[in-house]
């Protein structure tokens, strides 16, 4: 069953068309990529004048397969939306997995783990304990640090693959605390000691 087919304005014969178990991208040939295929998903945001921005995808394939889709598409905005959600609804559980493992999660120069996360070109790590907030916003990363005015740093999402693996685990985590902080305050307050 096609979930959904996009066309190019500039080239007709330029088509994707997704499908649940993955997307084919139909140019002279058909080319079958299978949503496990897929090693990364990396979104490129250009600034274009009177706060328009224009977004183009790149699919890489483990096997090295590159897929590029861009703003000939028509409603490219859709189609990255649709990207991202499956690409992130693919990886979601095996990244997890290796986080609760102890495993560490590496998105370009992000790298979170149960320790905390880090950003490679910094060289630094911050516990969990101390971040106040990681936000993705359409063209950046921004992480803060608790007590602090100003982000800790701020990434483009040009240079953070899978970054819709990363905000859907983030997101994740983030519910995962609330409810186990919602656990300890609410149904298992600390008893006042005699």
């Amino acid at each position: 069953m096609t979930l959904k087919v996009f066309t190019t304005l500039l080239r007709p014969s330029l088509h994707a068309y997704i499908f649940v178990q993955g997307i084919v991208y139909a140019r002279q040939t058909a080319e079958v990529i299978r949503w496990s295929e897929i090693e990364s998903l990396h979104k490129d945001v250009h600034h274009g004048g009177k706060n328009a921005i224009s977004c183009s995808y790149t699919l890489r394939c483990a096997d090295g397969r590159t897929f590029v889709f861009g703003s000939t598409f028509y409603d490219i905005q859709r189609l990255g939306r649709m990207l991202e959600r499956e690409v992130a609804s693919s990886f979601f559980a095996k990244m997890l997995d290796l986080y609760s493992r102890g495993g560490s999660l590496v998105f370009g120069e992000i790298i979170i783990n149960l320790q905390g996360i880090a950003i490679q070109w910094k060289q630094e790590q911050i516990p969990w304990r101390e971040v106040q907030y990681i936000d993705g916003h359409e063209t950046v990363i921004c992480i803060r640090k608790k007590g602090e005015d100003q982000d800790w740093t701020t990434i483009p999402v040009t240079q953070v693959p899978n970054v819709c693996v990363l905000k859907a685990v983030v997101k994740h985590m983030h519910r995962k605390q609330r409810y186990v902080s919602f656990l300890q305050t609410t149904l298992f307050p600390k008893r006042p000691s005699l």
